[in-house]
């Protein structure tokens, strides 16, 4: 038998907490059992199917499972849909009724790789390979189920300034909290970002073309820190062009600032500074933009990221914002010792 389990956001109270759920279902694709944290399971009485009256259609004829799979599959790849169901569906032409098959498994996140294999080998795992097919799997960012998961367990780049400043001692801080998915914090300026930013991307990047060969932003996923797989980042866009090679672009959409202008919106956040009589990105530690930039290009061992500030009167964009090695050293310091004393501890 195989056991589901999953969250569900009731649909016409989408803000609630989701409920939770689990199905065991036989490997025929017969459900055995199942149950949900809604007030419906709440009663000693079984629930029953409404009988309906007959739908007059004639019932479809019996269909070859491997033969739908691979259809599926074939669906799929046509249409380049990043679906799940790319590494799980089989499109062999063998026969494999009565067999075992043995389907290619997405790949782990940290918490089920130390679960699975020990700290000690998480390297070993979470190599090239892995980190590709974790960044090919979670495109489509928060609107991909993938990308959750394989964050959960990671301290990412927007958690990093918040890691690297704490001072306290709790081990169940709100840190360790959002890092395990305990606490998900959302608002109408979350919100507000999330609607923004693919029209921010768009006319950056035609803002670009104009003087820039060849030139192309990307949406990606989640990438995996080589060197510590316990950190990630997922940036907003992957650059390139002929004259300045590949970078990054981070956008920001501040949602208390919409409808300023994009340097009066910088003279008021705490990350940016004036500089030349122009608002700037303040490109030290102190500054939760930057070290979150600055993470994200170690992390893709890039070279340079494009800060965009987004309102509704405007874009301000910063040209070339340089990696820098030596307050990365510093920093990933600081971020090792915060997640090897509140974080590991807890998943080891």
């Amino acid at each position: 038998m195989v056991y589901v389990r999953a969250r569900c956001v009731p649909e016409t109270r989408q803000s609630s907490e989701s409920y939770k759920l689990w199905v065991l279902i036989e490997k025929t694709g017969c459900i055995h059992s199942a149950e949900c944290s809604c007030v419906a399971i709440d009663t000693s009485t079984p629930l029953k199917r409404k009988s309906s009256a007959a739908a007059g259609y004639t019932p479809l004829k019996y269909l070859d499972k491997p033969k739908i799979e691979k259809d599926i599959k074939k669906l799929l790849r046509d249409t380049k849909t990043n679906a799940v169901a790319l590494y799980t569906l089989s499109d062999s032409e063998e026969d494999c009724s009565g067999d075992e098959i043995e389907i290619q498994s997405y790949p782990l996140n940290i918490i089920d790789l130390i679960n699975r294999y020990g700290v000690e080998k998480v390297y070993e795992n979470a190599n090239q390979s892995y980190i590709e097919n974790v960044c090919e799997l979670t495109k489509g960012q928060s609107d991909n189920d993938m990308w959750y998961y394989q964050r959960k367990g990671r301290l990412t780049a927007s958690n990093f300034h918040s890691a690297i400043h704490y001072k306290g001692d709790n081990p169940d801080n709100y840190i360790v909290k959002t890092v395990l998915g305990k606490y998900h914090f959302t608002s109408e300026a979350t919100r507000y970002g999330k609607f923004s930013e693919p029209l921010a991307r768009e006319k950056y990047g035609a803002k670009m073309k104009q003087s820039h060969v060849s030139f192309y932003c990307k949406e990606t996923g989640v990438f995996v820190y080589e060197e510590f797989p316990f950190i990630a980042a997922s940036p907003d866009g992957i650059v390139n062009c002929k004259c300045c090679s590949q970078g990054l672009v981070e956008i920001k959409c501040p949602f208390q600032m919409k409808n300023e202008m994009p340097q009066d919106a910088m003279a008021k956040n705490s990350s940016c500074v004036l500089k030349d009589g122009k608002y700037v990105l303040k490109r030290d530690l102190s500054s939760p933009y930057y070290v979150q930039i600055l993470g994200q290009m170690a992390i893709l061992k890039s070279p340079f990221c494009d800060f965009v500030i987004y309102t509704n009167k405007g874009m301000n964009v910063e040209r070339n914002i340089p990696y820098n090695p030596t307050l990365w050293e510093e920093m990933f310091t600081k971020i090792k010792d915060f997640y090897n004393k509140f974080i590991l501890p807890i998943l080891n």
